[in-house]
């Protein structure tokens, strides 16, 4: 049995705190606009003075009220912190993104997303997907109809694994469940979202030459990723400061991204205008950022 074990300061009649934790999480990810209510416990309980005073380090990203009422402003990152009367302190970090966290309206098989998924956006109901992927396991399939179960249609051939296969779909919204290491959709032009984050297994994604205007990312989960490819996209400013942010820390093999085409005949929609601080953030996670230059060369930031 693991008990706490407190040494209770007292001066005259007053139980001074001892610590203070926010119960919530160390880390919290809000969408921009997105409030929540951050609760603290302060130790011992039977502290005289149990007062607390709430502080964000970047107001600009988030606000915290008296009351520890968070608020999410603007994409970026800060610290949130909680001081009690006599300076005992604790902290969590507050992440704020720009698009709606979600599973983009998919119907999730709970059983079968345990072992990762994906979860793919088309621009089309009904339509034909060019997919090439390699897995951990045979147990790939992907949901054509967004209906949370599996059928004999939608399960994925390894045996092919060298080859793209098309696939006929009746849903805008594709789920591919298991342990997929490489996601190849290049020359779609009709995938609008991807979200890898609940995929820890996937290093190669290719998605270049779709419709793209959400990519998103976890670099705490997608901590194998080692090679991507966006140009040819339709990615913002924002999308592409949060693809580069959620870069994961690559320790010895550097990782590569392949960003935009200059290419007068790309007809480049990704944007770039990229901050500089998050190109030596990327460079520092020991990360390549490449484009293809106007002679059709690939360069290097």
């Amino acid at each position: 049995m693991f008990e706490h074990q407190f040494k209770v300061q007292v001066t005259g009649n007053e139980i001074l705190v001892e610590s203070v934790e926010i119960v919530d999480s160390n880390e919290i990810t809000l969408k921009k606009g997105e409030q929540k209510n951050l609760n603290v416990k302060v130790l011992p309980e039977n502290a005289t003075n149990q007062k607390v005073t709430w502080s964000s380090g970047n107001p600009q990203v988030a606000t915290v009220s008296d009351q520890g009422r968070l608020t999410a402003i603007d994409r970026g990152e800060t610290t949130i912190t909680v001081t009690s009367a006599n300076g005992k302190i604790a902290t969590c970090k507050v992440i704020v993104s720009d698009f709606e966290i979600s599973d983009l309206g998919a119907k999730i098989n709970l059983e079968e997303a345990k072992k990762g998924y994906m979860t793919l956006v088309m621009s089309k109901d009904v339509d034909k997907l060019n997919i090439q992927m390699l897995a951990d396991d045979p147990f790939i399939w992907i949901d054509l109809n967004n209906d949370g179960e599996k059928q004999k249609t939608e399960e994925f051939n390894s045996q092919m694994i060298t080859l793209k296969k098309k696939y006929e779909h009746t849903a805008k919204i594709i789920t591919i469940y298991g342990k997929v290491t490489k996601l190849d959709v290049e020359k779609n032009r009709k995938i609008r979202s991807i979200d890898i984050r609940k995929n820890s297994s996937i290093s190669w994604l290719l998605c270049s030459e779709n419709d793209l205007t959400s990519l998103i990312m976890d670099k705490n989960n997608n901590f194998n990723l080692k090679d991507v490819e966006i140009r040819m996209n339709s990615l913002s400013e924002q999308q592409m400061s949060h693809i580069l942010s959620e870069l994961p820390n690559k320790n010895g093999q550097k990782g590569k991204i392949l960003l935009y085409d200059l290419q007068p005949k790309a007809k480049e929609r990704n944007k770039t205008n990229l901050e500089q601080k998050l190109i030596t953030q990327a460079k520092d996670k020991n990360w390549n950022l490449d484009y293809i230059n106007k002679d059709g060369y690939r360069q290097s930031l």
